[in-house]
């Protein structure tokens, strides 16, 4: 619960004017006093001064404590409040660097999360190439093959051509899809 700063000032206003109700006190014992010694004269007149004294006294003791108190109340509220005030800065800024910190574990796990997507995209691209470089390898493989061939051979190698030539198709439609699938994990 945080400090009242305006309770504390209340209070510490309140114990001014009291100071004052001490101030008035103190002046009216004064003209009391004065008022003793000039119209009494008698043994007694001293032991009533020196009482009126000693309550003066007495009340400028009360006086110095409760301005002290006073003064007390004020910088104590002001120290408190200061403090809570710190209290809630440091926390504050726990929050934000909490929250950096969440932010930049998120934004690696992100960049991971892309690296293994590329990985992935590029391993299948990677695939994808290999296998119709093979096709393509056993076509030019075939095609010399054709040439040599005799007039029986060449009608079974023109169909193993024809259907090595599918199967390439096919397998640059797989590699143009790897590849766009490669660029889009890119971004």
């Amino acid at each position: 619960m945080a400090i009242n700063l305006t309770a504390a000032q209340t209070q510490s206003s309140k114990i001014s004017a009291q100071l004052a109700e001490l101030d008035s006190a103190i002046s009216k014992l004064n003209r009391y006093r004065s008022d003793v010694s000039v119209s009494w004269k008698g043994e007694e007149t001293s032991y009533v001064i020196k009482s009126i004294d000693q309550t003066i006294e007495e009340l400028k003791k009360i006086k110095t404590q409760t301005s002290a108190l006073a003064s007390s109340v004020t910088a104590t509220a002001n120290t408190i409040a200061k403090e809570e005030k710190a209290a809630r800065e440091k926390a504050e800024r726990e929050a934000k660097e909490k929250a950096a910190k969440e932010a930049a574990r998120k934004e690696k796990e992100k960049a991971a999360a892309k690296n293994r997507k590329v990985s992935e995209a590029q391993k299948a691209y990677d695939e994808a190439l290999a296998l119709r470089d093979e096709k393509q390898k056993a076509l030019d493989e075939l095609n010399k093959k054709i040439k040599k061939a005799s007039v029986f051979s060449k009608g079974a190698l023109i169909a193993q051509k024809v259907a090595l030539e599918m199967e390439l198709a096919e397998l640059n439609d797989a590699l143009k899809a790897a590849e766009d699938a490669l660029s889009a994990a890119k971004k």
